[in-house]
């Protein structure tokens, strides 16, 4: 009877086909241009590969296509043969549905972390009970409220969702607009770089520095990943590994600077520089060594300068000016093209289910996201994303991101070119890689990427590795366990090109700093700032063992280390003032303790002359110790 009844409540209201069109226009619009314009005009470099160009605005029409395809046609069949007495049901749902998905799409999920371009959430698509039941909360008011709306104010609701329609197309078309714009510049440079063939030289009489920047390598894994492979301590012959590390900021482009520009570099040192831009100064950052070793007689090479020219893409230009230093683009570089097709085809469809996952209800977006394979089969064949077990120890295909980077690593040796002699003194090389950044589930104990990964019996036969008289490493979570195997395949790949230069004859008169900008907080070891504590590891000139130092260390040493012996006195290039460590003494050090959302991470947003303001932590001595951080007043307002 009461369903009856409220049939009867509803047929009593008449159909408004108006307000049923404009909320179909409304969702063809949302989902189909305002979602994935939005996500690609956030940072249109990020989905483009600058060995496979694909200009991204294809993925805004695909989804407007697929987006017209299922309210404007197929919602429409459905409505139009709904009875007259329930269309007016079927309106108002679809009412609710645009307002519960806009609510959604604005105000929840909002600070995932980083998306990669395969539209995977790098740390995963994870909410708290909490945050499923306020969000459920706010829809059944959102949905009342709209019912109300329709029953109180039928002629003026059609206007209402018309001008929303009308809003969002014009954001959507800016956001286009704004793809558009970047893209001349890109497709130029995806032309320029596709053909180029990186390649570095090393002396074999002469003096070589290698940097090897691994994004996010995790300081603390070390003991655990040499004790599990110590094969490692004899192609790791002459490292000394610096156990207490700290950065200067727990994402790139504040914990890069500093590494490769010194403690001039730092975020409060340029913060000081107020009427310049971050960009300029991130960029003179990267050309301090290039440009010293340059004028002093070495050959100079820098393969992916992270974030040159404030780009997601590398502006190799930056370097144009300086005779004698070579820039390249590695990344993707080694990845096959039919890879670089696949990813492409699966975005002109997961672009319009990753909108339809962001409008859902909380409760619901894990099961659309599927793990970043939005319920698309092919995914786990094709290996365009990877599937995991809660557990972390089943996964199926693979990170984009990853196999990029990691064949990078794979291929050193193939990049490699020995010279005899040479007018030069030696060489400088500088390569960054994201192998240890952008992690994927690998199969053990071989750590090397599968298409199928059951690491089940292996964990239970040997997670004790995981506990030494250094303490323990909790590993029990995907985030964990992908992140300790990406840096165990770094670590092996590196391992292996550290071979063929003792085969070569250029391993003892080759200096090596194997750095990372920052850690990560991956909640490994509890009271460890995990995300200013970067891998720094340096072999020199004839070094042989393998040593452990705990003097006290930032990865603003690394110009240093680098130059020590080579360039007596140098002074920065570009501000006349000596290079030394002498300010890692002189007072404690500052870091500033950032939010990980793309307000702080993204060269696009945090660019202008000082970093975005922030709490800051102050550190000395002992980076391990708990005892040894304090949180601190901004350090230029307490007059440092």
């Amino acid at each position: 009877m009461r369903l009856e009844k409220s049939s009867e409540t509803y047929a009593k209201l008449p159909a408004n086909k108006k307000l049923y069109m404009a909320c179909a226009l409304f969702l063809t619009v949302q989902f189909g241009v305002l979602i994935p314009s939005a996500v690609i005009a956030a940072s249109p470099q990020e989905f483009v590969s600058v060995t496979y160009f694909v200009n991204p605005a294809w993925f805004v029409v695909s989804s407007l296509c697929l987006a017209a395809g299922t309210f404007l046609v197929w919602m429409g069949v459905f409505y139009w043969l709904t009875s007259a007495k329930y269309k007016p049901l079927f309106q108002l749902a679809v009412l609710v549905l645009c307002g519960a998905s806009l609510v959604d799409y604005m105000f929840f999920g909002t600070n995932l972390g980083l998306l990669e371009s395969s539209l995977q959430y790098q740390d995963g698509l994870v909410f708290t009970r909490v945050e499923q039941l306020v969000n459920a909360a706010v829809l059944v008011a959102v949905a009342v409220a709209l019912v109300l709306l329709a029953r109180l104010l039928p002629k003026q609701m059609p206007v209402a969702v018309g001008a929303a329609c009308v809003a969002m197309v014009g954001m959507g078309a800016y956001n286009v607009y704004g793809i558009e714009g970047a893209m001349p510049d890109v497709e130029a440079q995806a032309a320029q770089y596709a053909e180029q063939e990186p390649s570095f030289t090393l002396s074999k009489d002469g003096k070589n520095v290698v940097i090897l920047m691994l994004d996010r390598a995790m300081n603390e894994y070390i003991p655990f990943i040499f004790n599990e492979k110590p094969e490692l301590k004899e192609e790791f012959s002459g490292f000394t590994y610096y156990d207490n590390v700290i950065s200067f900021g727990d994402h790139t482009n504040y914990g890069v600077p500093a590494l490769f520009g010194g403690y001039e570099y730092t975020p409060v040192e340029m913060n000081k520089r107020d009427t310049e831009l971050l960009a300029d100064k991130h960029d003179e950052a990267l050309k301090v060594l290039p440009v010293l070793f340059s004028e002093n007689g070495y050959d100079v090479t820098f393969l992916d300068p992270p974030y040159a020219g404030y780009q997601w893409v590398p502006d190799l230009a930056i370097f144009d000016e300086y005779e004698g230093v070579d820039a390249f683009i590695t990344s993707g570089r080694f990845t096959a093209e039919e890879d670089e097709k696949r990813l492409v085809d699966a975005n002109m469809r997961n672009f319009f289910y990753f909108g339809l996952m962001k409008g859902a209800p909380l409760i619901a977006q894990p099961v659309l996201y599927d793990d970043g394979a939005y319920n698309r089969a092919a995914s786990r064949t094709e290996g365009t994303s990877q599937i995991v077990s809660k557990d972390g120890l089943i996964a199926a295909g693979s990170v984009k991101g990853f196999m990029d980077s990691y064949a990078v690593l794979k291929n050193l040796d193939t990049m490699t070119e020995l010279t005899d002699s040479s007018q030069a003194k030696g060489s400088l090389v500088i390569l960054t890689n994201n192998t240890t950044h952008d992690t994927q589930i690998l199969q053990e104990p071989a750590y090397e990427p599968t298409a199928e990964v059951d690491n089940t019996a292996y964990e239970a036969q040997h997670h004790d590795r995981f506990t030494l008289a250094e303490g323990e490493l909790i590993v029990s979570t995907p985030e964990k366990y992908r992140h300790y195997q990406a840096n165990v395949a770094a670590l092996q790949a590196v391992g292996q090109w550290l071979e063929f230069l003792k085969k070569n004859g250029v391993y003892d008169n080759t200096r090596i700093i194997i750095a990372a900008d920052h850690g990560g907080d991956l909640r490994h070891q509890p009271g460890l700032w995990e995300q200013f504590y970067p891998l720094l590891m340096v072999k020199d000139f004839d070094a042989t063992g393998f040593a452990t130092s705990s003097a006290f260390m930032t990865n603003g040493d690394v110009p240093m280390l680098a130059l020590e012996g080579l360039i007596a006195n140098p002074i920065n290039p570009f501000t006349g003032k000596p290079l030394t460590s002498d300010e890692k003494t002189a007072h404690v050090q500052y870091v500033p303790l950032v939010e990980n959302t793309r307000e702080y991470w993204s060269v696009d947003q945090n660019n202008g002359t000082t970093f975005l303001p922030s709490p800051w932590l102050s550190v000395h001595t002992d980076m391990r110790d708990p005892d040894n951080w304090e949180e601190v007043e901004d350090p230029l307002l307490a007059g440092e």
